[in-house]
C-alpha cells in the first residue's frame, strides 16, 4: 500500500481479491460444524455462545451486558428474521449472512478508504458475480474446487506456487482440513513466521501506553473499569506477554473512540 501513490500517479489501478472467500465456501465454517443445532432451533443464546470471541476485557460490566444484549439483537435480525432463505441449504444460508453482513461491515470500509488512494476493483464482491456463486453447485463451492480447477486451467505454473494461511505456507493441492493439519504441525515445529512487531510497538511504547491508561480521557470515559485495564497493563509489563493481544485490542478502540468523540488523552 505504500506504493499507491506512485501506482496512482501512473495512472494504474489495483485488482483486489477481497471477498473471494464467498466463491471457496470458506466463510463461517466453524459455525457450520458446531453450531447447525442452534442455527435450526432459532436460539440466539445458544449461537451466541456458539459463536463469541473474546477480545479485550476491559469494560465495565454494564458495558459488557450491553454489548451482549446488542449481540443476541442482532443475531436474530440477522440469523432468524430472514424468511426468504429458510429453505436454503444450511450453506448457502451462512453464505448470505456473510454477504449481508461482512461484506458492507468488513470489506466496505476499506474499499471505500482504498478509493481515496487509488482506483481499486474487487470482482469477488460485484452483485453478478455473487448471483453466479449462488447459483453454482455446493460441490464446486465446497474446498475452493472451482477456484483450483480455473487456476489450473488458465496457468497451471500457478498450482506450483505455495498458498498462505495465517504465518506459514502450505501446498496448493492440499484442501481446507489437511492444509489447517499442515500449517498448524509447522507452526508446532517452529517453522511459522515469528511476528515480532507487537511486542516491539508495546516496549517501544511503554511510557505512552501507562500515561494514557492513566489520563482523564480514559479515566473519565465512563466505558472502562479502569482497575482492570490497569492491572492488565501492569501485568503485561511484569512479563505476562499473552496479554498483549488485550492491550493491542484495547489500544485499537480507544484510538477510534477518541477519534469519533474528540476526548483526547
Amino acid at each position: 500500500m505504500r506504493y499507491f501513490d506512485k501506482l496512482n500517479a501512473q495512472n494504474l489501478f489495483v485488482m483486489d481479491g477481497g471477498f473471494g472467500e464467498i466463491g471457496r465456501r470458506q466463510f463461517m465454517n466453524r459455525l457450520l460444524r458446531t453450531s447447525r443445532k442452534p442455527l435450526a432451533d432459532r436460539s440466539p443464546h445458544d449461537l451466541l455462545a456458539a459463536i463469541r470471541v473474546d477480545r479485550a476485557n476491559v469494560f465495565t460490566d454494564e458495558v459488557q451486558q450491553g454489548l451482549h444484549q446488542g449481540a443476541l439483537r442482532d443475531i436474530e435480525e440477522t440469523f432468524y428474521a430472514r424468511p426468504d432463505i429458510d429453505s436454503w441449504t444450511d450453506e448457502d444460508q451462512i453464505d448470505l449472512v456473510a454477504v449481508r453482513t461482512r461484506l458492507p461491515n468488513f470489506f466496505g470500509f476499506e474499499q471505500a478508504r482504498m478509493d481515496g488512494l487509488i482506483p481499486n476493483l474487487m470482482p469477488f464482491a460485484d452483485a453478478s458475480f455473487l448471483s453466479q456463486v449462488f447459483a453454482t453447485s455446493l460441490r464446486e463451492r465446497r474446498r475452493g474446487r472451482m477456484f483450483r480447477r480455473w487456476i489450473r486451467r488458465a496457468n497451471p505454473d500457478l498450482a506450483r506456487v505455495a498458498l498462505v494461511k495465517g504465518l506459514t505456507t502450505y501446498p496448493f493441492r492440499l484442501g481446507p482440513v489437511a492444509a489447517f493439519a499442515w500449517t498448524t504441525l509447522k507452526g508446532r515445529l517452529g517453522r511459522a513466521h515469528a511476528d515480532q512487531r507487537r511486542g516491539d510497538f508495546l516496549q517501544l511504547c511503554q511510557d505512552e501506553i501507562r500515561d494514557l491508561v492513566g489520563s482523564g480521557a480514559v479515566r473519565h470515559a465512563g466505558c472502562y473499569d479502569v482497575h482492570r485495564l490497569s492491572a492488565i497493563v501492569e501485568r503485561y509489563y511484569r512479563g505476562e506477554h499473552h496479554l498483549g493481544t488485550t492491550i493491542d485490542w484495547w489500544l485499537a478502540f480507544e484510538f477510534w473512540r477518541q477519534g469519533v468523540t474528540g476526548e483526547y488523552g
